[in-house]
């Protein structure tokens, strides 16, 4: 039990940041279909962010190798809830689709600081479990997320109000922890095609599961 307490907070931290996510997967389309958007137009501002996780997560490793994983961590969280509450003051999905373009960069640099520090600070033997259980649990916090909003209609602002709450709360159990911040990696990480050299087949079966989660989730 006591390598799942050395994460705890940790884990803590992505779940509210899941559960925030898990409000904008609902609150945004309804939002952007009530502002006469059309389909394709929703489809776009959902694929802008996941293009601005794909850029976010290319130079998050440099970031957190640069200024450690508590800020990159904290810094990345202020931008995801400043972009968050900025999109509850323009209901625009052109302004829409440049926040969220921040809010994917932002997202992939804070799963890149909290994952490789649980990664870091969990034994070789334990990391299935754990990470097993880190995935259990952010599955519950997005889900749970949109029970915040059930009432609440597609031209509020309250979702990405509570939201922008729950991004805010999310810096709170990282910085809090007693855990010491891994030591800075100083390898360079590798290339896509170095990637897909070690386990080819993992790499195809995430793409996948990414096309169809996205589909779905989005």
């Amino acid at each position: 039990m006591t390598v799942y307490r050395n994460v705890a907070s940790l884990i803590l931290a992505v779940m509210l940041l899941q559960a925030a996510s898990g409000i904008l997967a609902v609150s945004t389309p309804l939002a952007l279909s009530y502002m006469g958007a059309s389909a394709l137009g929703v489809g776009m501002v959902a694929a802008v962010f996941s293009a601005g996780f794909m850029l976010g997560a290319w130079f998050a490793p440099d970031i957190v190798r640069q200024i450690g994983h508590i800020r990159a961590y904290s810094a990345a969280a202020a931008i995801y809830s400043a972009g968050i509450l900025s999109m509850g003051l323009a209901f625009d999905p052109v302004a829409w689709g440049l926040l969220r373009l921040f809010q994917g960069v932002a997202s992939a640099v804070m799963f890149t600081a909290a994952e490789s520090w649980i990664a870091d600070s969990t034994p070789r033997s334990k990391r299935g479990g754990v990470m097993g259980l880190y995935q259990l649990l952010l599955k519950v916090a997005i889900c749970c997320g949109p029970l915040l909003i059930v009432e609440h209609a597609a031209d509020d602002i309250r979702p990405f109000i509570w939201a922008g709450l729950l991004m805010t709360l999310a810096v709170i159990p990282l910085c809090a922890t007693r855990r010491a911040q891994p030591v800075l990696p100083d390898r360079k990480a590798l290339s896509l095609s170095g990637i897909f050299r070690v386990p080819p087949a993992a790499l195809v079966g995430s793409i996948v599961a990414g096309v169809c989660n996205t589909g779905v989730t989005a």
